[in-house]
């Protein structure tokens, strides 16, 4: 009778091992430093598709994440908030497309050869700040206008697309004030 319960015990033990060994978690665990391994011991040479593997590295991060309260209330929020970051988006997007579109006609210039690029070629060339000199505009297309206006809009202001007509700094200031309201809305 002893060998008999040893025997059963011994069987539920592979059982618990087996279940775990083929479980989500362990199969996506193994999935994700597999890469790794190949690529220390040189197998892998050509086989760079393999390094998509490296993406259930996420599934491990969400996997801890289950177990942290912090994470959990994160992902609580996100998922509360989820109507109104939509609604955020849509706003930043029928934004960029009015002011991108507006900024783009009023600050592209006029299409000329120039020298003051490197290599010469011919671009949008538009007055300077100064008022007098030309310089080349970065307002080159309208999906570049809708950069400076997500830029200008979300308050980071890189810089590296400014107006310099009295019609595009009036229109920045609608854009910079749009954005104050737009960040604003979510939090109120």
């Amino acid at each position: 009778s002893g060998n008999i319960s040893q025997h059963s015990t011994t069987i539920h033990k592979i059982k618990l091992w087996l279940n775990y060994l083929t479980g989500p978690a362990t199969i996506i665990d193994a999935l994700a430093i597999f890469p790794y391994y190949l690529e220390r011991y040189e197998a892998a040479d050509g086989l760079l598709s393999l390094r998509l593997l490296r993406l259930f590295r996420i599934f491990q991060v969400v996997r801890l994440g289950q177990y942290n309260f912090h994470f959990v209330c994160l992902v609580n929020v996100l998922v509360d908030s989820f109507l109104t970051i939509n609604l955020l988006i849509i706003v930043l997007f029928f934004g960029a497309a009015i002011f991108g579109s507006t900024m783009y006609w009023l600050e592209k210039g006029t299409w000329e050869y120039t020298e003051t690029t490197t290599p010469p070629r011919f671009t949008y060339v538009r007055i300077a700040s100064d008022g007098i000199s030309k310089e080349p505009s970065p307002f080159t297309s309208i999906p570049a206008s809708f950069w400076w206006f997500i830029v200008t809009a979300t308050t980071v202001g890189y810089g590296d697309a400014c107006p310099t007509s009295t019609a595009g700094k009036l229109v920045a200031c609608f854009a910079m004030l749009m954005g104050v309201l737009v960040i604003a809305f979510p939090v109120s």
